[in-house]
This record gives C-alpha cells, sequence and structure tokens, in this order.
C-alpha cells in the first residue's frame, strides 16, 4: 500500500459507523473521497483538520484499489468562526450549496471560486456577500445562468429596486455599494427559491441565514 499526501480544501462530511466518516476535500487537482477512520473518538488527532471548509494536509494510504484512507491530518486554515451565529449560518448556507452543485466534472473549475470566496471572508468581507458571489458562479458552472433580476423576481415587485444593485454587483456590473444585510438576505431566498423551482433543491440552511 502506497503513501502519499495531498492538500486541499474540507468540502463535505459523511458519517458511518459510530466513529468513522468519510470525507471530501478539493485541491487544484480535484475531488478526493478519504476514509477517516476513527476520527469521530474524542481521543481522535485528526478531528480538527477535518472540520467543513478547513485547509489541511493529508497523509493517505492509497490501495491497489484506488481507495484513499487517512493516516493523518494536519490543520493548516479555518476560515469561519462557528461559534459566531451569522458565519455559522453563512457556513451551512456554503456546505449545502457546495453539496448540491459542485460536480466531479467540474472540481478543476470550482476550486479556484471555493478558495477566492473563503479568503475573502477571511480577509474581512461580508462572509453572505462573499458566499452569494460563490453561489451565483456556481450557478453559472452549472448553466443556471441568471442574467437579471427579473429570472428572481416580477419587476413590479416592490423590492426590485432595492435589490437590483446587489444583484448588479454581483454579475460585476457594478461598483460595491454599502448593502445592507436585508438586501442580502432577501437575495439569498430568491437563489434558494430559483434553486427549488429549477432543480428541486430544498436548501434548509435558508431557514438559518433567514433570521440573521
Amino acid at each position: 500500500m502506497n503513501e502519499i499526501t495531498i492538500e486541499g480544501i474540507v468540502i463535505k462530511n459523511v458519517d458511518y459507523n459510530d466513529a468513522d466518516r468519510i470525507v471530501t476535500v478539493l485541491n487544484k487537482d480535484g475531488i478526493f473521497s478519504i476514509n477517516a477512520k476513527g476520527v469521530k473518538k474524542i481521543t481522535s488527532k485528526n478531528a480538527y483538520s477535518l472540520n467543513i471548509f478547513t485547509r489541511s494536509s493529508f497523509e493517505i494510504f492509497l490501495s491497489k484499489a484506488h481507495h484513499y484512507s487517512l493516516k493523518r491530518g494536519l490543520f493548516k486554515e479555518s476560515y469561519f468562526n462557528l461559534s459566531n451565529y451569522e458565519q455559522m449560518a453563512v457556513c451551512s448556507f456554503m456546505e449545502e450549496v457546495t453539496k448540491y452543485l459542485v460536480r466531479d466534472n467540474q472540481d478543476k473549475d470550482v476550486y479556484p471560486i471555493l478558495l477566492r470566496t473563503l479568503e475573502s471572508i477571511k480577509n474581512g468581507e461580508d462572509p453572505l456577500l462573499a458566499v452569494l458571489s460563490y453561489l451565483d458562479d456556481l450557478m453559472s458552472i452549472e448553466g443556471l445562468n441568471v442574467y437579471s433580476l427579473d429570472y428572481l423576481l416580477e419587476k413590479d415587485d416592490p423590492s426590485f429596486e432595492r435589490l437590483e444593485p446587489l444583484f448588479r454587483f454581483l454579475k460585476g456590473k457594478s461598483e460595491k455599494a454599502e448593502f445592507t444585510k436585508k438586501e442580502m438576505v432577501d437575495l439569498a431566498i430568491l437563489y434558494g427559491l430559483y434553486l427549488k423551482n429549477h432543480l428541486e433543491l430544498n436548501l434548509h440552511s435558508i431557514d438559518l441565514i433567514k433570521i440573521i
């Protein structure tokens, strides 16, 4: 059994058995699914390196069948402060969006967008604004090109004029302004409704976003 080392960002965790987890890692080379045994135990030294949207280095056993098993995880960097409700809610939103919209054949397109988004959050960008931009980019990769706000909202809706500057900023058509939290939350809700109507996706994290 060979050993390799990869570095990447954790984008998904799936628990199985009592103490084990399948960890999905994205990096510039693609997506890797790693079998991480025993990481849910209190005594595990690898648990912290496997938190969602953590950048870590992983020493991995590679079987002849090309299955990956974790030997050791080394934490490098985290991007969200999960003790803060708003950041926790936005992290959940980003996690769910990533889960549904990132596909194996698109991984190399997504990684630089993901890394740029997380770095912008770390550097002080409003987390929800950063993730709205991330969501819009993922939807474009998926072929869900929302070219104008009237894809999401009727032009005679009272909210249209209020949300138009934020939408145009996400599309790179206007300069950044002082957007309110309500404007960002309302646009996140509209994107959630669009995904529900077009892909039958029900983003449960929207309920967390609503009470930011």
